[in-house]
């Protein structure tokens, strides 16, 4: 019974879910929100349950882009839930790339006109 109750408890852990509401968002979601509230014009996309955001402080070059991870498939708009493929700055149709030779989902590229630009994901903790 006792080994019962410990898994079930790092069930409930491992989610990494809050309560926010009446509906569970994930922590990095959390933050995505918290991010808007403190600055409304955050520039992130929203992507397999991670937000990120924008890094002018990174170069990239072509020879970084990797394989087509999706386009931005709607716009946040001020009380809207976020989901996969959303962003508050980029058009619909933008282009996100993995980071070539890259194995993590730390960094995406996204293409801009003929630029290239890292976007970052927000980290957890």
């Amino acid at each position: 019974m006792k080994r019962i109750v410990i898994i079930f408890l790092l069930a409930v852990v491992a989610t990494g879910c809050v309560h926010n509401g009446t509906e569970s968002i994930s922590i990095t979601a959390s933050k995505a929100y918290k991010l808007i509230e403190s600055d409304p014009s955050a520039n992130f996309f929203f992507l397999n349950d991670r937000p990120y955001v924008r890094n002018e402080g990174i170069e990239v070059g072509p020879e970084q882009v990797g394989d087509l991870a999706g386009e931005i498939e709607s716009i946040y708009s001020k009380d809207q839930k976020l989901k996969d493929l959303m962003s508050t700055k980029l058009p619909v149709g933008t282009e996100i790339y993995h980071v070539k030779n890259d194995n993590t989902v730390d960094q995406m590229i996204v293409k801009e006109n003929a630029n290239f630009i890292m976007y970052t994901t927000l980290v957890e903790g």
